[in-house]
């Protein structure tokens, strides 16, 4: 059962992890959607960089933790075509993460503009990972 630990390359994990963090710095820029994104959640520029040291060294460790658990899933899974292994990516996204997200809408009333954002990152991101793991030996 734990073997599935070891067959995740952690360089592989490295790389999927840069790959992600670029994909958010690129989301959450303010050409795309991070002064909309900053509006929803109430913060403003000079708070953000208040913290974005620290942000952004949790940021990293969180990032490969979930980078890390995408790929020992996948190996668990053992998709055979790329095809399969983005439907499993859709599926394992909506069941461990886009529902949380969409709860936030229906329970906590955060607007739905919040969730697009969240989500659309989320998604876009978990089926990046599964590429990087798919073309990088695991």
């Amino acid at each position: 059962m734990f073997e599935f630990f070891t067959e995740v390359s952690v360089i592989a994990a490295v790389v999927a992890t840069v790959v992600a963090m670029v994909l958010g710095m690129i989301w959450h820029s303010q050409t795309l959607f991070g002064k909309e994104w900053m509006k929803l959640v109430g913060l403003n520029m000079k708070e953000a960089q208040k913290s974005a040291g620290a942000a952004m060294m949790y940021g990293v460790l969180h990032t490969f933790v979930v980078v890390y658990c995408i790929g020992i899933l996948l190996a668990i899974a053992a998709p055979l075509t790329v095809q399969e292994a983005l439907v499993w990516g859709l599926l394992s996204w909506f069941a461990f993460a886009g529902h949380v997200l969409l709860n936030d809408v229906i329970w906590a009333r955060k607007p739905i503009k919040l969730f697009v954002i969240n989500a659309g990152y989320s998604l876009l991101m978990t089926e990046i990972v599964i590429l990087v793991y798919w073309f990088l030996p695991m």
